[in-house]
């Protein structure tokens, strides 16, 4: 199998047990999401060593890295930070797998996008799964109590804190992939954009 395929899978799935066991749905689906996505090219084509341009997976591998190093670390010391630097990172993973559901639909479908147009694309797919993740959070708030509902809040009762956690999932996800987005095309304009969007037979094991 490509190696940096090998390596997302390997990652994700360290990533989901971990997410699993602290019921971190958000995290949850991104593993799963990685490991859907990567291993897509093989499942369509049948070669175990196909895989998307080493530049993309390479920019997939370092979420997960961080996400496993920001788990550990708040196991270890308790981070008050961390729902926040969490989705952060799972929204840098996002986007890389949005880029390459862009350059999947380049290789199987007649579309064809130059590589600004598979940043956009991976903006708006993660903006659409932050939804999600407002969605899951609103499920886990109903689930422990929170009062969410016009009539929960009596007697002068603050709904600040319902609104901050509720706004979180969004607000850190678009400000954080507007960053990954410059980021991100800066860095890749360094790249031949044939390469960048097409299938590629990777570096096997």
């Amino acid at each position: 199998m490509n190696r940096y395929s090998l390596v997302i899978i390997a990652l994700s799935i360290a990533m989901a047990l971990m997410s699993a066991w602290r019921s971190d749905w958000n995290s949850l689906l991104v593993a799963a999401m990685g490991i859907v996505i990567v291993g897509a090219p093989i499942m369509m084509t049948g070669d175990p060593n196909k895989g998307y341009d080493k530049h993309l997976m390479g920019i997939a591998i370092i979420p997960l890295v961080l996400f496993i190093i920001l788990f550990v670390a708040d196991s270890l010391f308790h981070i008050q930070y961390y729902d926040g630097m969490s989705l952060a990172v799972d929204s840098m993973a996002i986007m890389a797998f949005g880029m390459m559901i862009a350059v999947f639909l380049n290789a199987r479908t007649s579309i064809s996008l130059p590589r600004r147009w598979v940043i956009l694309f991976a903006y708006v797919f993660v903006c659409s799964i932050a939804v999600i993740f407002t969605f899951s959070t609103f499920i886990w708030m109903a689930s422990q109590g929170y009062p969410l509902y016009n009539g929960d809040f009596k007697n002068g009762q603050s709904n600040d804190l319902v609104n901050s956690i509720l706004m979180l999932p969004g607000a850190v996800t678009a400000i954080s992939a507007i960053i990954y987005s410059i980021v991100f095309n800066m860095y890749l304009k360094r790249v031949d954009s044939l390469e960048l969007t097409r299938l590629t037979s990777g570096d096997a094991l």
